[in-house]
C-alpha cells in the first residue's frame, strides 16, 4: 500500500510495516510455497515466511450476526453498521490485536538501486524491475549467504534480523534506461513493460536483451 505495509489474513488482519515508502509489487513463489515477496519505493525487495498464514484456522462457534432486510414497499434506512471516515493519507495504521502466530517473518532482503517497481517469482529466482531501467534476477538458495542488514527501528522487528544481498545474480540492461514498470516471465524468457511504451523480450540465463518494440 501507499503507507509500505501489507495486509494478510487472517481475522482479525495481520499487518507488517514492510517498506519505508509506497509498496509497487507482491508476488508469490507458487501455490504449494509458504513465500510471499513484495518490493517497494525504498529500493528494496522483502521476502516473506506465510506458511502459517495459510493453514486453515480453527472454526468459530460466535454466531454471525445476519444484516435485516429492507421491505420493498419502505424508505430507504441507515445501514445497521457504523459509518466510515476516509483516514487521511500519512495516518498511521490502525491497531491491530494480532498475536505472533498471525504475523509474516520476514527472512531476506534484496537490495537494489533506486525504486523497484515489478517483481515475479519463479522457483528459487526473483525477477526485478528497477527505475533504473534494470531487470535484476536474483537466486535464492539454502547455501546462499547474507550480510547483516543496518537495523531500522521504523519496520517490523524481523527485518532486522533477516539476511540482506545486494548482488543480483545477472542483470538485464535497458539501453533507453527507463522505469520497468512490469514483468511477465514464460520459462527462460521475460517480456518487461518500460516507461517509455516499449515491450522488451529479455533471456533469463544468459541475461541478453533479445528484441524491444515500441507499442504504445
Amino acid at each position: 500500500g501507499k503507507l509500505g505495509h501489507v495486509v494478510l489474513p487472517p481475522l482479525p488482519p495481520a499487518i507488517v510495516h514492510a517498506h519505508l515508502g509506497a509498496i509497487h509489487d507482491l508476488t508469490f513463489f507458487g501455490p504449494s510455497d509458504g513465500r510471499l515477496a513484495s518490493c517497494g519505493y525504498d529500493g528494496t525487495i522483502r521476502v516473506w515466511d506465510i506458511e502459517h498464514l495459510l493453514r486453515p484456522q480453527p472454526h468459530d462457534p460466535t454466531p454471525r450476526t445476519s444484516l435485516p432486510s429492507l421491505p420493498s414497499d419502505s424508505a430507504p434506512r441507515a445501514p445497521p453498521w457504523p459509518s466510515l471516515t476516509p483516514r487521511p493519507p500519512d495516518a498511521s495504521p490502525p491497531a491491530v490485536a494480532a498475536s505472533a502466530s498471525q504475523q509474516p517473518v520476514c527472512i531476506g532482503t534484496l537490495r537494489g538501486a533506486g525504486p523497484c517497481w515489478s517483481i515475479e517469482a519463479m522457483g528459487r529466482r526473483i525477477l526485478s524491475g528497477w527505475a533504473d531501467g534494470k531487470l535484476r534476477i536474483w537466486t535464492l538458495s539454502a547455501s546462499t549467504s547474507g550480510h547483516n542488514p543496518r537495523r531500522t527501528s521504523a519496520l517490523d522487528p524481523s527485518i532486522a534480523s533477516a539476511p540482506e544481498w545486494t548482488t543480483p545474480a545477472s542483470t538485464v540492461s535497458d539501453p533507453s534506461r527507463r522505469q520497468v514498470l512490469c514483468l511477465r516471465a514464460v520459462g527462460d524468457v521475460v517480456f518487461m513493460g518500460t516507461a517509455d511504451g516499449a515491450v522488451s523480450l529479455a533471456d533469463i540465463p544468459s541475461g541478453r536483451l533479445l528484441w524491444k518494440q515500441h507499442v504504445c
